[in-house]
């Protein structure tokens, strides 16, 4: 009997956040790790802020999250959700 197929979650629309004008004019920099899940519909679920996060960064890195996109993850021919997905955004000032 063939095994239907399977296949890694894969992202389809990743943007970066704006940097919030109060981390600029301030002259902040840093980085901000969100973790989420990515359901089998491929959208961002429970994104949350891990403790390197800036407060100033936290709201746009989690908007941005939210708003990724991937095709989800398939295991034996079936759509499945992946927990644990983290993602680093970089606030750098030019």
């Amino acid at each position: 009997m063939p095994t239907a197929p399977s296949r890694a979650y894969l992202p389809v629309e990743k943007r970066a956040p704006a940097y919030p004008p109060r981390a600029e004019e301030l002259g902040i920099q840093g980085d901000c790790t969100v973790s989420y899940t990515v359901n089998a519909q491929g959208r961002v679920e429970d994104p949350q802020a891990q403790e390197d996060c800036h407060p100033l960064f936290v709201r746009p890195s989690i908007a941005a999250a939210r708003a990724f996109r991937y095709e989800p993850r398939i295991v034996d021919g079936r759509a499945v959700a992946v927990p644990g997905i983290r993602n680093t955004f970089h606030y750098r000032l030019k």
